[in-house]
């Protein structure tokens, strides 16, 4: 039997198959936790969505385009990208974002925050995805590559700067001679 076929007898067996009984303190339930990641939480019932990530298992299908979520709440965000709308938003400037860890993350524009540090310098980042890409300058790491050339970069960005310089399409030019190029 698989893991989430387990839990879900659990689930059943502890009467947790209805809203009113999944809202019982959630301290008199053992926590559970996931085999393949550090996911822990005491609730069965977020225990076997979470399953879903590893499974690969995307039941909720958007109707407009091709994307799948393996959570109903995770559709529900993606439906606003094709509304438009933006529920949350800064209360500092116009930022809004459709998520509301969105503008958590973005207050640390406004407050300074850096919650991320590297162990190995003094180096600190607003945003995970940035002490990510700084690490790669202790390692070594460079994942992206030129699939023309042998560049290889440590971040993303770079590699689409890169990717203009094999480009016939450089739309600016100097006033002065003939010189062409992709950059501005």
């Amino acid at each position: 039997k698989s893991k989430e076929a387990q839990l879900r007898e659990e689930w059943a067996r502890q009467g947790e198959g209805s809203h009113v009984n999944d809202s019982k303190p959630k301290k008199e339930i053992e926590p559970h936790s996931c085999d393949t990641c550090d996911y822990k939480t005491a609730s069965l019932r977020d225990m076997i969505k979470h399953l879903r990530v590893h499974a690969g298992e995307k039941p909720f299908a958007c109707d407009i385009c091709n994307y799948r979520a393996c959570q109903v709440s995770n559709l529900k965000v993606h439906m606003l990208t094709h509304t438009g709308d933006k529920p949350y938003a800064c209360t500092l400037c116009d930022f809004r974002t459709v998520y509301p860890s969105g503008v958590t993350k973005h207050m640390r524009i406004h407050t300074g925050e850096k919650p991320y540090a590297c162990d190995i310098c003094e180096y600190r980042a607003a945003h995970r995805s940035n002490l990510q890409m700084h690490m790669r300058s202790h390692t070594g790491e460079k994942p992206y590559t030129c699939d023309v050339c042998d560049y290889r970069t440590t971040n993303i960005s770079q590699l689409k700067a890169h990717l203009k310089t094999h480009s016939d399409n450089k739309p600016y030019s100097c006033d002065v001679c003939d010189y062409k190029t992709a950059y501005p």
